[in-house]
């Protein structure tokens, strides 16, 4: 009983370092992101993947490197988010959202990075927009 409950435990604190780590890569993604619209690039370079999507499952899938087919516009669900965006303390709520919000904000997304993405990729990651602004937007009418 009692090793049940540490393996419970351990798996549980293993969980929040993954979920922490993610949440770092995903900062440091959209930071390198950010930094990166005033270069001039002639070619478009970025993939639904490069996008630092809301969700834990874009930072495992990437590191065990399945394929780039593994996360998709589905996989950015209310559930995901939240779970991604809420579940540590640091910030509240509703600073977490704004500024999640100006991240994915459709109109401002797309005017500084959809002439950056291949144009096999434009379309999904138009659609990945599209649904975490939805998802955000209803977040905070909560």
């Amino acid at each position: 009983m009692l090793a049940e409950e540490e393996r419970k435990r351990w798996g549980e604190e293993r969980d929040v370092r993954r979920l922490e780590k993610a949440r770092e890569e995903y900062n440091s993604r959209w930071v390198a992101l950010l930094a990166s619209v005033g270069e001039r690039t002639e070619a478009a370079d970025l993939t639904f993947h490069d996008i630092p999507w809301p969700v834990a499952d874009a930072y495992r899938r990437r590191r065990a490197h399945d394929d780039d087919q593994s996360l998709g516009v589905d996989d950015l669900t209310a559930k995901a988010i939240t779970l991604f965006l809420f579940s540590e303390e640091k910030m509240d709520r509703r600073e977490k959202l704004r500024e999640a919000i100006r991240r994915f904000h459709p109109d401002k997304f797309e005017g500084r990075f959809i002439p950056r993405v291949r144009a096999q990729d434009q379309g999904r990651v138009v659609d990945g927009i599209g649904q975490v602004s939805r998802i955000l937007n209803t977040l905070m009418d909560k």
